[in-house]
C-alpha cells in the first residue's frame, strides 16, 4: 500500500526505521533481561527472593519501556502529521531524548524513595 499510495516519503522511511529501531531496544535491553529473570520466576516459590526484586528494578529495563513508548507516541505522531524527512527524523531523535530524559527522572526518584525508606 505504501509503494503504491504514498511512494517513498520520508516520514514512511523514518517511521519503518523506528520500528526496526523499536525491536532492536526490545530485544537488547528489554529481551535478554526478561528471559533471565523470566527462567528465575519460573522456578520461585512462595515471596519474590531480593535478587529477583531487584533484577525487576533493574534502570535498563525502566529505560527500555520509556524510550520504546517514546518511540510508539513518534511514530503515530509521524502518521499524523506526516511531516517530511528531515522533520520526521528529528520527531524520533527528540522522542528517544525525552524517553531517555523521564527515564532517568523517574529512575531518580525511585532511588529517592528507597533511600527515604531505608532512613
Amino acid at each position: 500500500m505504501m509503494a503504491t499510495t504514498w511512494g517513498p516519503r520520508g516520514w514512511i522511511l523514518v517511521a519503518l526505521a523506528s520500528l526496526v529501531l523499536l525491536a532492536v531496544v526490545g530485544a537488547f535491553a528489554t529481551g535478554m533481561r526478561m528471559a533471565r529473570v523470566g527462567a528465575a520466576l519460573g522456578h520461585a516459590r512462595g515471596p519474590l527472593s531480593e535478587g529477583l526484586r531487584s533484577s525487576l528494578r533493574d534502570p535498563v529495563l525502566l529505560t527500555s519501556l520509556w524510550v520504546r513508548s517514546a518511540i510508539v507516541l513518534g511514530i503515530a505522531l509521524l502518521m499524523t502529521l506526516k511531516p517530511p524527512g528531515l522533520a520526521s527524523l528529528v520527531t524520533i531523535v527528540l522522542a528517544v531524548a525525552i524517553g531517555l530524559l523521564v527515564s532517568q527522572l523517574t529512575a531518580r526518584r525511585s532511588r529517592q524513595q528507597y533511600a527515604n525508606e531505608l532512613g
